[in-house]
């Protein structure tokens, strides 16, 4: 999922006929923009070199990253965890 405006780029899943979302990641793929929080305070700041839109590999080891300028970006995804089997080890502890 990509916010506008924001440099950061959450991956969210679901579990199917479940109503809930877990976000499994989020990774800032501008780590050079000053700021980043608070990215409308800083007058050089141009939207262009953040994130317009995403895509994962089918095979889930990739995400490539499209920004407004035009540059694109291809991450290697950490290993993928099961957020259900997390959220039941947290509950037992």
């Amino acid at each position: 999922m990509i916010v506008r405006g924001s440099p950061v780029v959450n991956i969210i899943v679901f579990k199917h006929n479940e109503n809930k979302l877990y976000n499994i990641y989020s990774l800032n793929v501008c780590p050079e923009l000053e700021n980043p929080d608070l990215l409308e305070k800083n007058d050089k700041q141009s939207y262009l070199v953040l994130p317009h839109s995403s895509k994962i590999s089918l095979d889930g080891e990739f995400m490539q990253v499209t920004f407004f300028n035009g540059r694109i970006k291809l991450m290697k995804l950490p290993p993928i965890l099961d957020p259900i089997q997390n959220e039941k080890t947290q509950a037992a502890a």
